[in-house]
């Protein structure tokens, strides 16, 4: 998926732009496309609540695809999206 130089430029993101790297890499997914509900997102990427609120961690993901954008994979994008997981359940979709 990634050669040598893009490798070199992987160790330099943040910890966290890592993590979804690395996510992504693990996953693998043939269709570049990844859905998984918001309480898998958060424990797989390390994005906890704690006493942040949604705000926050909306900004957090956000500047971790502008990192990973501006880096490495120029079609990454993570949204939340509807459900149908019931009412307390979002799904993110993690492209690239």
């Amino acid at each position: 998926m990634f050669d040598a130089q893009q490798f070199q430029v992987i160790a330099q993101l943040s910890p966290r732009a890592q993590q979804v790297v690395g996510f992504i890499m693990w996953m693998d997914s043939p269709a570049r496309e990844i859905v998984l509900p918001r309480s898998q997102f958060y424990a797989r990427l390390h994005f906890y609540p704690r006493n942040e609120n949604m705000m926050a961690i909306q900004k957090a993901v956000a500047d971790v695809v502008e990192e990973v954008r501006a880096a490495l994979l120029p079609h990454l994008n993570i949204r939340i999206g509807d459900n149908d997981l019931g009412e307390q359940e979002q799904l993110f979709t993690i492209t690239y």
